[in-house]
């Protein structure tokens, strides 16, 4: 999708502009003459099951394909209900994504997945959209003017293992316990030395193998705490010292879902009743809980999100992009607290405007809301139109930073300012490029990797700065 956006082969920078075109019910801008009504396709008709006794994957995917063949606005109808979708039913893709492990995991599994296509509602009335295993809940790329309305985000057995602090106390010989409530939709066994856990995701019924499985807070990059009594979530300031399972001598089960674990000696700390313990591996995002990329004129309109896997919501080198009334909290009653391991909006690399109103967040394990830019650096100049850009940031790559008539500045990375001389009113334009991954002379270039063509040449002070670095 061919998009105009203003960048930079070091700091891009993401747009945020006040107000939208006053439109259709959704926000976007229409022609003043009546719009014929959108035409209706019920996922229903193709097999989906309101009822969330079988997978509805594959009937999404039909009512999304008689979309694309479909003319002029279409809304994607879900009736009232919960639908299932499991990870070995979904499209599996090869994306890369800003901020995460993906140029180790570069393939993703999506329940729902709207690709190339434009002017679609995705209607929910209210529906439950529930994931089982660790997937990309939902993804819109290369799409223009998409709505996404009421629904019910959640997985059935998230990623994250939430253990909340219900008691404690002293055996008769003065050992000291703590006793944690594990939710009852996690699979665990106690090891047999009787000191560990081995916590599973749930069962495939495919393969018959847990979908994850990890051991006692080994996983845990980082150990986050939700601490009951101010109401706030925070790494553990020592992780060593605030580790459950160190220094335990025994874990029993002493009731339905309650797990005693006894120490040593004293035990660790931040263990006051009503705080959670929420262990996750949040450095090893495999994939973004939903993704938005190569798109335009998105909204995403009435929302709860319960959980989202690996990352969060991504929006990555889009443009006209909103989230309203969208809330991350969690489905209380459940023992499930963490709604994403991570951020909750993270947006790479966009431009136009990025509005967010009237939502609700918290249980994150990292930024509510974080908007950068993609960061590329010039390791090369091939001729005075052509430079070699590569990105720096260890969990960005793989995906297109620049597109023909992009408008390009070049910032001076130990001062984030434009190089003496440089005027910003007059940024050089792309006229082709080469992306991560692409080949270039006979080979592949590596999936850091840019070429970037411009229009016209750059100035003689510009490569010369370039040449010398």
């Amino acid at each position: 999708m061919n998009k105009r956006r203003l960048m930079g082969a070091f700091l891009c920078v993401c747009l945020l502009i006040s107000g939208i075109i006053p439109g259709n019910q959704y926000g976007w801008a229409v022609a003043a003459e009546q719009q014929p009504p959108a035409k209706v396709i019920d996922v229903t008709d193709f097999g989906a099951d309101p009822s969330g006794k079988t997978d509805s994957t594959d009937a999404v995917k039909q009512a999304l394909e008689q979309a694309r063949m479909t003319e002029g606005e279409v809304t994607v109808n879900f009736p009232q209900g919960e639908y299932h979708f499991w990870k070995d039913y979904a499209t599996k893709k090869n994306y890369h994504t800003s901020n995460t492990s993906s140029l180790s995991y570069p393939e993703k599994y999506i329940g729902i997945l709207v690709d190339d296509l434009s002017n679609v509602t995705l209607e929910g009335n209210g529906s439950s959209l529930i994931m089982h295993g660790d997937m990309m809940a939902l993804a819109v790329v290369n799409s223009k003017n998409i709505a996404i309305h009421d629904f019910v985000l959640d997985y059935q057995d998230p990623d994250t293992v939430d253990i909340s602090v219900v008691g404690s106390g002293s055996t008769e010989a003065g050992e000291q316990y703590t006793d944690f409530y594990v939710p009852a939709n996690y699979n665990y066994t106690i090891g047999e030395d009787g000191t560990s856990v081995t916590w599973q995701g749930e069962i495939s019924p495919v393969t018959g193998k847990p979908y994850w499985e990890k051991k006692n807070a080994d996983f845990c990059a980082y150990l986050v705490i939700y601490k009951g009594y101010d109401q706030t979530v925070a790494r553990a300031s020592n992780k060593a010292a605030s580790n459950p399972f160190s220094g335990v001598s025994s874990i029993t089960q002493v009731g339905e879902n309650v797990l005693r674990f006894t120490y040593q000696g004293e035990r660790p700390q931040d263990q006051e009743e009503g705080n959670i313990f929420l262990l996750s591996d949040s450095a090893t995002r495999k994939t973004t809980g939903a993704f938005f990329w190569e798109s335009e004129q998105l909204l995403v309109d009435n929302i709860d999100v319960h959980y989202l896997s690996g990352f969060g919501w991504l929006t990555q080198m889009c443009k006209d992009v909103e989230f309203k009334g969208v809330d991350f909290l969690p489905r209380y009653g459940t023992g499930k607290y963490t709604t994403s391991n991570a951020d909750q909006l993270h947006v790479a690399g966009c431009g136009g405007y990025f509005k967010v109103t009237d939502c609700n967040f918290s249980l994150s394990h990292d930024d509510p809301i974080n908007v950068h830019g993609s960061y590329m650096r010039v390791e090369e100049v091939i001729d005075s139109r052509t430079l070699k850009l590569r990105y720096i940031h260890g969990q960005q790559g793989g995906f297109r930073q620049f597109h023909p008539d992009d408008e390009v500045l070049f910032y001076s990375r130990t001062y984030l300012e434009p190089p003496a001389g440089e005027d910003e009113s007059q940024p050089y334009v792309v006229e082709s490029s080469i992306g991560p991954g692409e080949e270039y002379q006979g080979e592949n270039l590596d999936m850091r990797t840019e070429i970037a063509t411009f229009k016209e040449p750059l100035a003689k002070t510009r490569l010369t700065t370039f040449r010398s670095r």
